[in-house]
């Protein structure tokens, strides 16, 4: 363990939020290794007091602890400028998507409270600021409530967080929703994975080994054929996947994407001869 190994953690807990750091178990570890290594110099004994309470279960307002951690061990990191172990003598880069943003609780307001509550016009709020290219989604409070907003009662608001969640944070998104995917659950696992498929065809191996996994549920086969509309080059496997005892659900899904699929054709030749 080393305070670059603690970094990353820190990182990971703010691009998901300080909500669920009592279930992030790497964090634990971390800091508790940390700890056995924090008595080497001043420096490091002030780092582990400030992130020891994150491992507090009684500890309140950990959104100000964890902010206050990653600012002073940056600033620690910097410091020796070097961006990963110890021994290596790389230069550092600043990456825009591991900074953390605190915007001021006018600009965020309105888009956490329409992603915490219920009621009428919520919807429209969170879809009105991502149309606008608002920078309120890179607030790490927000991300927090936008994460969780995936698995919103209303489906619509579920899809829509996840599509913001993918295209703001792209990659270093999906792994964290492909991290410890449960290819036996439902609702959550379908909501993880319709928010996976904002991804596009850059993950169509990952619908494929879902949707021809016998032992994964029926619902999240059936997202992962919906996911794979994205590549009409998945129409072979589809049709193979369809001559296997298969679901009935599932076999409609892939119906319902061929018809999809058919769709398209018949609206690009339109358009088409429409350009001739």
């Amino acid at each position: 363990m080393n305070i670059f190994d603690l970094q990353e953690r820190l990182h990971n807990s703010a691009f998901v939020g300080a909500g669920i750091i009592g279930e992030d178990f790497r964090l634990k570890k971390a800091i508790d290794e940390f700890g056995e290594i924090s008595s080497k110099n001043a420096v490091f004994t002030k780092i582990y007091q400030l992130v020891k309470p994150l491992n507090d279960d009684s500890t309140e307002d950990k959104k100000k602890i964890l902010l206050d951690a990653i600012t002073f061990v940056d600033a620690v990191c910097a410091t020796l400028a070097v961006t990963a172990k110890p021994e290596e003598t790389t230069e550092i880069e600043q990456n825009a998507e591991d900074n953390v943003v605190m915007l001021r609780r006018s600009e965020v307001g309105a888009v956490i409270t329409a992603l915490t509550t219920g009621g009428s016009g919520r919807y429209q709020i969170v879809k009105n600021a991502y149309e606008s290219e608002s920078k309120v989604f890179e607030d790490y409070r927000v991300r927090e409530y936008l994460y969780n907003g995936i698995f919103d009662q209303y489906s619509e608001m579920g899809i829509l967080c996840g599509e913001i969640f993918v295209k703001k944070f792209g990659k270093k998104a999906v792994e964290f929703l492909k991290k410890d995917f449960d290819k036996k659950g439902r609702t959550e696992s379908v909501r993880k994975l319709q928010a996976i498929s904002f991804a596009g065809a850059e993950e169509n191996d990952f619908y494929k080994s879902l949707a021809s996994d016998s032992e994964t549920s029926a619902s999240v086969r059936c997202a992962a054929v919906n996911a794979m509309r994205c590549d009409r080059e998945n129409r072979s496997f589809l049709e193979a996947l369809s001559e296997e005892k298969i679901p009935a659900t599932l076999a409609t899904e892939i119906k319902y994407t061929f018809a999809f699929w058919k769709r398209q054709e018949e609206e690009e030749k339109k358009k088409q001869a429409e350009n001739k």
